[in-house]
C-alpha cells in the first residue's frame, strides 16, 4: 500500500517521489479527462500493485481507489456519482476549503489538486502539513509549507506550495 511505503523509517528518495507522484497525478489527470473529481484524495485510497508477482525489485503501478464522493462534471453543470454529493464529506487534512464550504456546485477539478498538493508535501517530508487550515476550512494556506529536506528541488517544492496557495 501507498501509506505504507511513505511511512517506512526511511524518506523516500528523489526518484520514488518523482514516480509516485507522477503516477498518482496521471491517475487522477484521467478521472479529470472524463470529467470526474475523486474528492476523497489521501493515502488509503492509493494502492501500489506489484507490475511482477515476486519480483526481488519493487516495480509497482498505482491505483487509485474510492471514487465514493466522485462528482461528475460536465459542461457547466454538476450531476453526482453519489447520494452524498452535496454533502461536506471527505476526510479532513485533505479536504479542500471549498470541498468543506457544503456548497457542492463549488467543487472543482481544484479540490483534487489542493488534496495532492497536501499527499504530496506528507510524502516527502513525512509528516503532517501545518494544521492551522484544518481547524478553520476558510481559505487555502497563507503560509508556506516548512520544508526539512534539502535535496528536493526548489521547483518541485514550489509547485507543491502552489498546489495549496490561494
Amino acid at each position: 500500500y501507498y501509506k505504507e511505503m511513505v511511512e517506512q523509517p526511511r524518506y523516500l528518495s528523489f526518484l520514488e517521489v518523482l514516480e509516485l507522484t507522477y503516477q498518482i497525478t496521471a491517475g487522477i489527470a484521467s478521472a479529470h479527462e472524463a470529467g470526474v473529481i475523486h474528492r476523497d484524495i489521501k493515502p488509503e485510497n492509493i494502492i501500489l500493485c506489484p507490475m511482477v508477482p515476486g519480483a526481488s525489485q519493487q516495480f509497482f503501478y498505482v491505483k487509485i481507489i474510492d471514487f465514493g464522493l466522485a462528482l461528475w462534471v460536465e459542461g457547466t453543470q454538476s450531476d453526482r456519482l453519489t447520494q452524498y454529493a452535496l454533502e461536506s464529506l471527505g476526510s479532513p487534512p485533505y479536504k479542500s476549503p471549498e470541498q468543506s464550504s457544503r456548497a457542492g456546485d463549488a467543487h472543482t477539478f481544484a479540490t483534487d489538486v489542493y488534496a495532492l498538493g497536501i499527499l504530496f508535501y506528507e510524502m516527502i517530508e513525512r509528516t503532517q502539513a501545518p494544521s492551522s487550515h484544518h481547524r478553520f476550512y476558510f481559505s487555502r494556506y497563507e503560509e508556506a509549507l516548512v520544508w526539512e529536506r534539502t535535496d528536493i528541488p526548489t521547483t518541485f517544492r514550489n509547485l507543491v506550495e502552489q498546489m495549496v496557495q490561494k
